[in-house]
């Protein structure tokens, strides 16, 4: 595990980690976090997938964790910077530090809604989203839908305003976020178009993503219910989408919840669905590459 710097075309950086397998794969893998969540959360998730063969490789948003810079009060960090520079920095170091390997990437929550938000998606071989949703507070059940209204249209900007970021750790919602990514979060979830509103000028890629997704949704997640995570699936309409929702009894566990599928305790099960899926990905993509090869030596 080896903690470094990539840098943005704008001068700033983000501070990222590599987990390098002992035996590759030939695979490269990308974790891209929820909101609000320390890379570290991800490391034990990160560091099995190394054993496995996998270039593994985490980070932290802008003015998250490791990658926070100065005083959150004066940041100007927003949803924008999250998935239009940062994961797209990432995906470009990636890429160029391993070019002869597809990557993948797994991206939990706004991890995976931010997959849209940018061309830089289009150099990924398949992606996995894990309570990942598409925001609006109507795609919310029963009393969670009006929770989610009462949170984010008046709770968060109240508090907000009052201290200059949303103090998040005070809510249980991860590290405090500043001003812009409160103000953003808000708008996924009072906006009719939820997170693809977000792309408010050049390209949308939400449509035009045409690799395999795995989209998984957790029964008992408050924060991403099934019918938000089908409602992202739809706005990645050109994708291949493969659906899955999980029962929390599928892993013998009384719950799961929006976070604990990285948990380390779930190794044996829920870790082993997305990586038997980007397996399966890996494989099938390999012997198409062969089948290919000798096509053309019998032309030749």
């Amino acid at each position: 595990m080896q903690a470094f710097q990539v840098s943005k075309p704008n001068g700033r950086s983000l501070t990222a980690t590599a987990f390098t397998p002992s035996i590759p794969n030939g695979r490269s893998l990308l974790i891209s976090v929820a909101t609000g969540m320390k890379q570290s959360f991800y490391y034990k998730f990160a560091a099995y997938c190394a054993e496995l063969g996998y270039h593994a490789y985490t980070y932290d948003y802008s003015d998250i964790g490791l990658s926070k810079h100065g005083d959150i009060r004066t940041s100007d960090t927003s949803y924008a910077t999250w998935g239009m520079e940062d994961y797209p920095a990432m995906v470009g170091f990636i890429r160029q530090a391993h070019p002869d390997q597809p990557l993948y990437v797994i991206g939990h929550s706004f991890g995976g809604n931010c997959l849209g938000m940018t061309g830089a998606s289009l150099d990924v071989a398949a992606f996995v989203t894990v309570a990942s949703q598409q925001g609006y507070w109507r795609g919310f059940t029963g009393w969670h839908k009006y929770r989610a209204w009462f949170v984010f249209a008046v709770s968060m900007p109240l508090l907000t305003k009052l201290f200059g970021y949303f103090p998040s750790k005070t809510h249980g919602l991860g590290e405090d976020l500043p001003t812009n990514v409160s103000r953003d979060w808000s708008e996924v979830i009072l906006n009719e178009k939820g997170v693809t509103g977000m792309v408010k000028s050049g390209v949308s890629y939400f449509p035009r993503l045409t690799q395999n997704m795995l989209v998984i949704s957790i029964d008992d997640d408050e924060n991403a219910p099934k019918q938000a995570v089908d409602n992202l699936a739809a706005a990645y309409s050109s994708a291949n989408i493969e659906r899955l929702h999980i029962l929390p009894r599928d892993a013998n566990a009384d719950s799961i919840g929006h976070l604990n599928f990285f948990r380390s305790q779930f190794k044996d099960s829920l870790w082993q669905i997305p990586l038997e899926w980007l397996k399966k990905q890996a494989l099938d993509c390999e012997r198409t590459s062969n089948v290919n090869v000798h096509v053309e030596e019998v032309k030749q």
